[in-house]
């Protein structure tokens, strides 16, 4: 089987359209500044890709520091939020909801052909090539649940679960039809859910706890940053 690739022909404005970025960016400065005004409780961490303590600072942006990884090479923020701040961040996020109601919508049909087919395929190909087995995949942040679609549209898993920590998104995977569980990574039980894969895209430095704590519990984890 050939590798599929993201279709290299797509376009920001196919997935974040002009028309509605002005009230996006509105939302995302009202969610900065109610984050940063918490900034006295924040936490400082590690990698949450490899547990590494050793990173430098990259960049800094709205006052935070971006770290770079000096072993794994992947960024993140230190200082971070605490789980505490981050869950009702999730669940009052005027940035989140509004993609859950108007770019989500706007863009899905471009981001399903040139974004999450290809991603079905390449985790398919993936399991099939090391022999995974095929009961459960779980998704971390699955946000508009259009991954688990068509993961799920390809009949190779009996169980598609997708993890959400927004309510208002969680709420539309499960009108989709999906299996939600409708809370934050970090506080899953991941060792009971005895999952095959699980994947995660563009969501490991949103976490505190390490995505990979799930390669225990898991015979393959496909993660894209």
């Amino acid at each position: 089987m050939n590798t599929p690739q993201v279709n290299p022909l797509l376009r920001e404005t196919e997935i974040r359209p002009d028309e509605l970025r002005a009230h996006q960016q509105a939302c995302f400065a009202q969610d900065v500044e109610r984050l940063t005004a918490q900034k006295a409780a924040f936490v400082e961490v590690g990698c949450p890709a490899c547990a590494s303590q050793s990173a430098t600072v990259r960049f800094q942006k709205f006052g935070l520091n971006y770290l770079g990884c000096t072993n794994c090479e992947t960024v993140y923020i230190s200082p971070r939020p605490t789980p505490a701040i981050l869950e009702d961040f999730y669940a009052h996020s005027k940035n989140y909801e509004f993609w859950n109601s108007h770019i989500f919508p706007a863009s899905e049909a471009a981001r399903r052909a040139k974004i999450f087919q290809p991603r079905a395929l390449r985790t398919l190909e993936i399991c099939r090539r090391y022999g995974v087995e095929n009961e459960l995949l779980v998704e971390i942040g699955a946000g508009f649940g259009t991954f688990c679609e068509e993961i799920q549209s390809c009949g190779f898993f009996r169980r598609v679960l997708a993890i959400e920590p927004t309510p208002s998104l969680a709420q539309t995977c499960a009108e989709r039809g999906l299996e939600v569980l409708s809370q934050p990574f970090e506080q899953c039980e991941v060792e009971t859910l005895n999952a095959d894969v699980a994947v995660a895209f563009e969501v490991i430095e949103h976490l505190l706890r390490r995505a990979n704590s799930f390669s225990n519990a898991t015979k393959c984890c496909v993660r894209a940053v």
